[in-house]
């Protein structure tokens, strides 16, 4: 999402300020005035260093200070998300019942319902963030069955993995990389396929990327490893996962390029390639981002020319969009990524309402559409309410 740099720092701000102002005025209505001075002062204190971080290492060049910066201002984002949304919720009910807007003010007592059901809210909003960031490194791997009546081309099944979402950066270094890889390679897969987001908008955040880069070309496979680019797979420095940058001025960079050229992998960009006289792989460009500072990329229709549809065609793209149109255009499979399932509640739940398939596999005609939710994570650096992925899509020829 872009927008003004000015208006995003502000919104976050404000944000903050909300937050611990509603803090400090619950503190000083249920406990002992002296009590509460203290508390607060030092929850604001310590809020505010958190709090800061990010608008910090948005101005702050790379660096070592940079990279320590944002990886515990990823943890304290959720956490803050959290505690806005739970304040704005009970405020907002609070001026829905008579019984709320009493003005008397409540001592600090044993007992003292508000403040047991406050510190309750601040406990269990931490408690469930340090567990989704624990369980954001938990990867799983999940299978897909597909029937197909196509001809193997000699080929009675052809085993996918499909990892997407690694978001490459502050969060997701090579301790992560190194455990999916491990995963990956006790599938036996035929091929691996990259759903996009390699990168979390950087090369420079990653941790040891000669280590993420060996790892990645350590990946096993019988006939190779074919990605495409996502939305994220550009240079930009974003503030709270919002992009600033004009689209004419996102670029990927050729740092990116040769990263994953070092990896092992064969990116397609627009391209078609036809696997072990087999089947068909399309790898497409981002639908929102191309790299060359514009949204242009080949028609899908120019893209299927010249292809023998006898043959499985599988297409490779970011973002699960148009569903309908690729089924019509005889694809055949279609594997993505981009959704993170929502990351974490309750976007789990609203991002049902926004995407066709947001997650997993569904039928759309004659097409299989299967939507990882991904390897890393975009933000927040947690999940809640879903899991990291890796698919594995075994896919049976007719006979």
């Amino acid at each position: 999402m872009r927008i003004s740099s000015f208006f995003v720092l502000a919104g976050y701000l404000a944000a903050n300020a909300y937050v611990a102002a509603r803090t400090s005025v619950f503190l000083h209505r249920n406990l002992p005035e002296r009590v509460a001075k203290l508390i607060s002062l030092l929850t604001a204190g310590v809020y505010s260093v958190f709090a800061m971080g990010m608008p910090l290492a948005h101005i702050l060049p790379e660096g070592t200070a940079r990279k320590l910066i944002l990886r515990v201002s990823f943890g304290f984002y959720g956490i803050f998300i959290y505690l806005f949304s739970a304040y704005v919720i009970i405020e907002g009910l609070a001026r829905l019942s008579k019984r709320f807007h009493r003005t008397e003010r409540l001592t600090a007592r044993k007992g003292n319902p508000k403040l047991i059901f406050g510190g309750a809210v601040w406990f269990g909003i931490i408690l469930t963030c340090l567990m989704g960031i624990h369980h954001a490194s938990e990867l799983t791997v999940k299978h897909y069955a597909v029937q197909t009546d196509k001809d193997g081309g000699g080929r009675d099944s052809l085993r996918v993995v499909l990892i997407a979402d690694l978001h490459l950066g502050y969060s997701v270094g090579a301790e992560r990389i190194a455990d999916m890889v491990e995963k990956v390679n006790a599938q036996d897969a035929d091929i691996i396929l990259v759903a996009g987001d390699i990168f979390d908008n950087t090369v420079e955040g990653i941790d040891d990327p000669e280590a993420v880069k060996a790892s990645l070309r350590a990946m096993k496979s019988r006939l190779g490893v074919y990605a495409c680019w996502g939305n994220h797979d550009v240079s930009e420095r974003l503030f709270s996962g919002f992009s600033t940058k004009r689209l004419e001025n996102t670029l990927r960079g050729e740092e990116m390029e040769q990263f994953v050229r070092e990896s092992g992998m064969t990116m397609l960009a627009d391209e078609v390639r036809l696997i072990d006289d087999s089947f068909y792989v399309i790898g497409r460009k981002d639908y929102e981002n191309a790299g060359d500072g514009t949204a242009r990329r080949k028609s899908l229709g120019e893209l299927m020319a010249g292809i023998d549809t006898d043959r499985l065609v599988i297409s490779l793209e970011h973002e699960p969009r148009f569903l309908r149109q690729n089924a019509d255009a005889g694809v055949d499979v279609m594997l993505c990524g981009h959704t993170h399932d929502g990351q974490f509640f309750p976007l789990n739940i609203a991002i049902r309402t926004a995407w066709e398939n947001p997650a997993g596999l569904k039928t759309v005609g004659r097409m299989t559409s299967v939507v990882t939710s991904g390897v890393g994570v975009y933000g927040p650096d947690m999940r809640i309410g879903t899991d990291a992925d890796i698919s594995v899509v075994d896919i049976q020829f007719a006979p």
